[in-house]
């Protein structure tokens, strides 16, 4: 049962694999949530495995008589390998892929801060940002938003917020939401390109200065009106 487990879970793997080698472009969340349940069935089966295979051992050691006895132990043991060898394949891939391999996300973070000083000055002056539409879950966000929470600088991506509290400039990042500000008459406050290989490479953050002109964003941003207060 154990080494069947494992072949469907590992079949699983291999073709979660071939399908995110077919993509071609940048590996979206929503292309890809769908295999995350393979990636825990692959756990889930070399938990399961190695836990029989311990219970096994346990017994064997205590003297009980086990059907799993010779045939049944070589193949207990077999399933036990397989499993430790695929833990260690996923966690050093894993490891390799998020904390010491080659990634894009470098030049991104680089750029990033690159620009997070002119930003969280301007912001300061201005007592406070406004972030425009960002890529949701981009590393230029959260290294925007770090930047500004460390300085102690309030931020918000609420346009009725931004005009509230009188918000001066805005934060943008990519070269749309930055090619709409030139557009709407905004100076560049400070501009780094992103210098990385592959799909991030024509990415650029830059700080945008005042004015913000918050009824004006708001139909370039194809927001609806704000509710009568």
């Amino acid at each position: 049962a154990a080494l069947a487990l494992l072949a469907v879970a590992g079949a699983g793997a291999v073709g979660a694999y071939a399908s995110l080698a077919a993509l071609r472009g940048p590996p979206y969340g929503w292309l890809v949530r769908g295999i995350w349940p393979i990636a825990a069935w692959v756990w889930i089966a070399c938990l399961w495995t190695l836990g029989r295979a311990a219970v096994g051992w346990l017994v064997t050691r205590s003297g009980a008589e086990v059907e799993s006895a010779g045939h049944g132990a070589r193949v207990v043991g077999a399933s036990a390998l397989v499993a430790v060898l695929a833990v260690v394949v996923a966690s050093t891939a894993t490891t390799w892929a998020t904390t010491l391999g080659a990634r894009q996300a470098d030049a991104r973070a680089r750029a990033t801060a690159r620009i997070a000083p002119a930003a969280v000055a301007a912001a300061r002056r201005a007592g406070g940002a406004y972030l425009y539409p960002l890529p949701i879950g981009g590393q230029e966000t959260w290294g925007l938003v770090l930047a500004l929470d460390r300085a102690g600088v309030r931020w918000t991506d609420d346009l009725d917020q931004a005009r509230d509290l009188r918000i001066t400039i805005g934060v943008a990042v990519g070269a749309q939401a930055i090619a709409d500000a030139r557009r709407a008459g905004r100076q560049l406050l400070a501009e780094a390109v992103v210098d990385g290989p592959g799909p991030v490479g024509d990415r650029t953050i830059a700080a945008v200065a005042a004015p913000l002109d918050v009824e004006r964003l708001r139909v370039q941003l194809g927001h609806p009106k704000p509710p009568i207060r």
